[in-house]
């Protein structure tokens, strides 16, 4: 278990979630954590998924038993109105890495898995949008001229927020957590944090994201090259702002409610 904590849980809220795990979670945490990349936090959420399927079909959840994952009819019923349904299939499978189970009861559920997946592919290669999508969405070109045109109405650090938002997609929580990095920095770059690298000019080089939406199949700390139309904005923030290093652009205590502070600034333009 020792060198299970030393090489998975590294981040912040993986050790936040490992502390508050019971011996008998830890020990089914390790045999989920066989054979995937899943951070200690993914798994954590993916035994979530498993205890909402039993919590919503009114069943006792029990960590050492797996009696309600057999009856397959009842689990594909209660799933198939779930559109991320082939998430929840992969949370079972991993569950039950956690038990000796019937290869039968293994095969049924890589099937669905894989049925969910296929049907995504094929949407994503559609590209169609759902209702839900179809009837809030609004073209790039768009949402670019609203915000080059209403900017004005957002004070600086949410105008700095929207301009990475917009102009740099990613999954928006990404930013959450970034900080300010100088080229002649000395000390060690903290991993639960992104950062802005800026050269000895001042000058933003790239983005290093450490803590990302992306983290189970992006390379921790990934680097990437900042575009030339966000270094500028990125460069009079910095300075009229007198960032220092380690300083953070959106607030240190940055709260869980960052999403609903971009559907606001969005909003305001």
């Amino acid at each position: 278990m020792d060198e299970f904590e030393k090489k998975y849980v590294i981040l912040n809220d993986d050790k936040k979630i490992w502390n508050k795990l019971s011996l008998t979670e830890k020990k089914l945490f390790m045999r989920m954590k066989k054979d995937t990349r899943s951070s200690v936090r993914s798994l954590n959420q993916y035994l979530s998924k498993v205890k909402s399927i039993y919590k919503k079909n009114r069943k006792n959840f029990v960590i050492t038993s797996y009696e309600f994952l057999k009856d397959t009819e009842t689990i594909d019923k209660f799933l198939e109105k779930y559109k991320g349904k082939k998430d929840y299939y992969y949370s079972i499978l991993l569950f039950l890495k956690g038990f000796v189970v019937e290869k039968k009861l293994i095969e049924h559920y890589t099937k669905k898995m894989v049925e969910g997946i296929d049907k995504s592919k094929k949407q994503i290669r559609e590209n169609k949008k759902s209702k839900h999508q179809e009837e809030n969405w609004m073209k790039y070109d768009e949402v670019l001229k609203l915000f080059r045109l209403n900017k004005y109405k957002l004070d600086n650090e949410d105008k700095l927020l929207l301009s990475l938002v917009i102009l740099y997609p990613r999954r928006v929580a990404d930013w959450k957590l970034l900080r300010l990095n100088k080229s002649n920095n000395k000390t060690k770059k903290d991993i639960n944090y992104n950062y802005v690298n800026i050269n000895k000019f001042g000058t933003p080089t790239t983005f290093d994201f450490n803590r990302s939406k992306s983290q189970n199949y992006e390379k921790l700390g990934t680097n990437h090259k900042i575009p030339n139309v966000l270094k500028k904005i990125l460069q009079t923030y910095i300075s009229r702002n007198h960032l220092q290093n380690g300083n953070f652009f959106f607030g240190e205590n940055t709260d869980d409610n960052f999403s609903k502070r971009i559907r606001k600034c969005f909003q305001t333009i």
